[in-house]
């Protein structure tokens, strides 16, 4: 599993958790720091924004809610001003279907899911990679891997929020969510038998 915008990986494997951390841990200190300090005023400048519920097992970043527990799910307006805020601290943020995630640190999904094939899958190249996985997401905060990856698929919620993006995927399912998943996985298993 990559988590947290590419901020680490971790696997089981033999038996045993395997994790791989990008920051050090003196880097992972001062980043949630940061992070409390633009907690405290995304709060205080948007009122009915909520810290995400499962922010208590969050290591890397913060995960401001806009529409998971908050109802009605705050205006775009007031999502774009959490994501000023994280912007004007210096930290890179993404919007997802339900979050705004926010993070110190060079990380991102994309780098570490390439580097998660070549050491832990031994797909020793861009192009191996490329030939062999195929990446589907559901919200701008999986834009870099819609970029990277030429099979990229996305489910119909993604075109919510396509105003934060500039990289779609290579395609989009009719449904929404798991349904849109759903459909993804039937048509690769129809393609297989008839291949």
């Amino acid at each position: 599993m990559i988590g947290e915008n590419g901020a680490f990986y971790f696997r089981h494997h033999q038996n045993s958790m395997k994790r791989h951390f990008y920051a050090s841990k003196v880097e992972r200190q001062k980043y949630s720091e940061q992070l409390n300090q633009i907690e405290k005023e995304v709060l205080q400048k948007v009122p009915r924004s909520h810290v995400a519920s499962d922010q208590f097992s969050r290591l890397f970043d913060l995960a401001i809610d806009f529409a998971e527990d908050v109802k009605p799910p705050l205006p775009e307006t007031e999502i774009r001003k959490i994501v000023e805020i994280f912007e004007s601290h210096g930290a890179t943020c993404k919007v997802s279907h339900i979050h705004v995630n926010g993070w110190f640190g060079s990380q991102e999904k994309g780098t570490a899911c390439f580097d998660y094939a070549k050491r832990e899958l031994n797909l020793n190249s861009a192009e191996e990679i490329q030939s062999q996985c195929l990446y589907v997401g559901d919200s701008p905060n999986d834009e870099p891997l819609f970029e990277r990856f030429q099979q990229s698929v996305g489910v119909a919620n993604v075109l919510e929020y396509q105003s934060f993006m500039k990289s779609l995927p290579k395609y989009i399912t009719p449904s929404k969510e798991g349904d849109g998943f759903v459909e993804l996985a039937q048509h690769l298993l129809t393609s297989s038998k008839s291949s």
